[in-house]
């Protein structure tokens, strides 16, 4: 799992925190761009969550997005084997520990850019 967080511009996901990856891989994970085309970067601009569906050689995804009452400012994503990213239960506790962790990750009000910056 890796939570990804908006950077202060909000045009650029960073890699935050995560489980699972060694801490040199997490070093050399890049920012994924808002424009970008894949999951994370949808699930972050659309607030919602999307899958990528596995097979039989490469792991499936969940992308959950991390909303707080300031707008998504992030997202955890997550590997998922045999298919369970499709599994609804899977995304309901995607998007309960999302939830949960968008109250903790969420910057402080005084940090939060104006509404009008973050267009």
């Amino acid at each position: 799992m890796v939570v990804w967080i908006a950077d202060r511009s909000r045009r650029e996901l960073r890699p935050a925190m995560s489980f699972g990856y060694s801490d040199q891989v997490m070093a050399r994970m890049g920012g994924i761009p808002r424009e970008a085309t894949n999951a994370a970067a949808a699930a972050w601009r659309s607030a919602q969550m999307r899958t990528v569906r596995g097979d039989g050689f490469t792991n499936g995804a969940l992308v959950a997005p991390l909303v707080t009452p300031d707008g998504c400012i992030g997202v955890l994503s997550a590997e998922m084997k045999g298919g369970s990213e499709q599994d609804e239960r899977s995304q309901a506790l995607a998007s309960i520990f999302a939830a949960q962790l968008a109250t903790l990750v969420s910057p402080p009000a005084s940090a939060a850019l104006p509404k009008a910056a973050q267009a």
